[in-house]
């Protein structure tokens, strides 16, 4: 386990899960490597060291890396831990606040499917003629039909 001088004991930089499982088992004692290190070079080592393997907590790593943020631009961040300069830019815009409600939109303003059925040649004629109308059989449809305002295709 890799450990630093903290508070008057010590913080765990690399080595969480080992010292779980070692309480689990009745352990008291580990052996340890103490670095001695700052406040921000610890975060540095938390950054990449507790990423090595296993999978993070998306927002514990963009609070670590938010606090980063503070004293590290996004690139030398980008630079110092595992991700790439979009993964910072994402962790830094992410925040613990619920995104804000939105009206939905009313029953009658949603989309609609229209299905029919036809016999096999009567198919083959109305997609040839929607195809001479346009390449695009759904706006060609629409075409036909005269129908043009509010309608995504």
């Amino acid at each position: 386990m890799i450990v630093r001088p903290h508070e008057g004991s010590h913080q765990i930089l690399d080595g969480h899960h080992r010292a779980q499982v070692l309480v689990e088992l009745g352990h008291e004692t580990v052996r340890c490597e103490v670095w001695d290190v700052d406040e921000q070079e610890a975060l540095i080592l938390l950054g990449t060291l507790n990423r090595l393997s296993g999978e993070d907590d998306v927002r514990r790593r963009a609070r670590l890396i938010q606090e980063l943020g503070d004293h590290f631009t996004p690139q030398r961040l980008a630079d110092l831990l595992p991700e790439n300069s979009e993964a910072v830019g994402k962790l830094l815009a992410l925040t613990d606040q619920a995104p804000a409600l939105v009206e939905p939109p009313a029953v009658g303003d949603l989309p609609s499917a229209v299905t029919f059925f036809l016999r096999e040649a009567d198919r083959r004629s109305v997609l040839a003629k929607l195809r001479s109308i346009d390449a695009d059989r759904s706006r060609a449809l629409l075409t036909v039909l005269g129908i043009t305002g509010g309608i995504d295709v």
